[in-house]
């Protein structure tokens, strides 16, 4: 129990305080300017909404904190104080807005609640307490998309083939998440999700023709890549090369390219080492995995059908989720944080089991009692995890 602060935190901050920073050229940061601008905007806002109680502020930061450096260091508290309250309710929106998408996933796909109101919100609780929130909800950092993107990927999935959106509305998504992607990368598997999603609706279609799909799926490419092209094509006129710590640094996919070149033995080996490291990943997802754990052998015992598993509602998810394992065993760095993803996917399906009809009162005890067990672990020590390193990394 406490406040975590990430060491990541002083550099996203000081970058939301100096927006400029992004035009310096190999900035750590330079892929993802959005998030920088919304820490930015929200920073400034409260900053100077705050503005006459910034006395309070400095009284109470000199009584709490023993700051150390120069006077003109000392004298930015105030600032920086504000720039990570900003971040802090931007964690807090981004958590309220996966809530909220999860609420609505189980409205559209099993109707209403059945099973009382406890177990209702405690599984809300998986969401919104877990090792993703206690190392990144207090501190400057994009962790958190790692809860709401799946979300929003199963949301969107589910919405488009069930309603045939309109292309307008596809196209309008796809320019969005690119957008989004300059906030985080793994909005890219939001895009893919659409982007499946519409080749799925086109190609039922008796209207469209192959070239008709052809042009519709390459304009939502298209509209994806705009933001991104954007922001290169803005440094450039600037005179700096674009910088992704992510594929320069960690050679996030690249290394299968590096492999190759070598030989295609040693692309084998690289799989291998790295799929071993990716496996040790999923410490994660073990207690969520409980859930379903005792829902299923439950169901088979006592002759509940399991059919749910196989309409659409379960296996449009199912391609989703596969999507995002094959995105992260590729990604070529792996951390517990990163896997997370994979955590909404296993509360969706424990939601469209256990939301069939109302629940035995033996199971919803069982239930309550693994959620409440798990978030007090997660409270009191650390995650379940394989690896110190990737846990940490």
């Amino acid at each position: 129990m406490g406040i975590r602060v990430n060491a990541d935190a002083f550099t996203f901050i000081g970058v939301a305080i100096n927006p400029g920073y992004l035009f310096q050229p190999d900035y750590l940061r330079q892929s993802r300017p959005a998030y920088a601008l919304i820490g930015s905007v929200v920073g400034y806002s409260i900053y100077y909404a705050t503005y006459p109680l910034h006395a309070v502020f400095k009284r109470q930061m000199k009584k709490s904190l023993d700051l150390h450096g120069t006077k003109s260091e000392k004298d930015k508290g105030v600032l920086y104080f504000c720039f990570y309250l900003g971040y802090i309710l931007l964690n807090l929106s981004i958590l309220l807005c996966s809530l909220l998408v999860f609420d609505r996933l189980i409205h559209l796909t099993s109707g209403y609640w059945k099973n009382g109101k406890l177990l209702y919100i405690l599984t809300l609780l998986m969401i919104a307490g877990n090792h993703e929130t206690k190392y990144f909800f207090w501190t400057p950092h994009q962790q958190l998309f790692n809860i709401l993107t799946p979300l929003l990927s199963l949301y969107a999935g589910i919405k488009i083939i069930q309603n045939n959106i309109l292309p307008a509305k596809l196209f309008l998504y796809s320019f969005l998440s690119g957008c989004a992607l300059l906030i985080y990368g793994n909005f890219l598997l939001l895009f893919i999700t659409i982007l499946a999603s519409g080749l799925y609706i086109y190609s039922k279609s008796n209207q469209l023709n192959y070239r008709a799909i052809i042009i519709r799926l390459t304009t939502m490419i298209l509209l994806f890549s705009i933001p991104t092209v954007s922001w290169i094509l803005l440094l450039k006129f600037k005179e700096i090369n674009f910088t992704s710590s992510e594929l320069n640094v960690y050679r996030q996919f690249i290394w299968i390219a590096d492999a190759v070149k070598i030989s295609p033995q040693h692309l084998l080996y690289c799989g291998s080492v790295n799929t071993w490291y990716f496996l040790q990943t999923f410490g994660s997802i073990l207690l969520p995995l409980l859930l379903p754990a005792i829902t299923i052998p439950y169901f088979i015992k006592n002759n509940i059908s399991l059919s749910v598993l196989t309409q659409s509602i379960a296996i449009i998810p199912l391609l989703i989720c596969i999507a995002h394992v094959l995105f992260f065993w590729s990604l070529g760095y792996y951390a517990d944080r990163l896997t997370f993803s994979l955590v909404p996917f296993i509360l969706y399906y424990f939601i469209l089991l256990i939301n069939q009809q109302k629940a035995d009162k033996k199971l919803e005890f069982a239930l309550i009692l693994i959620i409440s067990i798990s978030f007090l672990w997660i409270v009191f020590f650390e995650a379940p995890h394989f690896s110190n390193r990737l846990f940490l990394n």
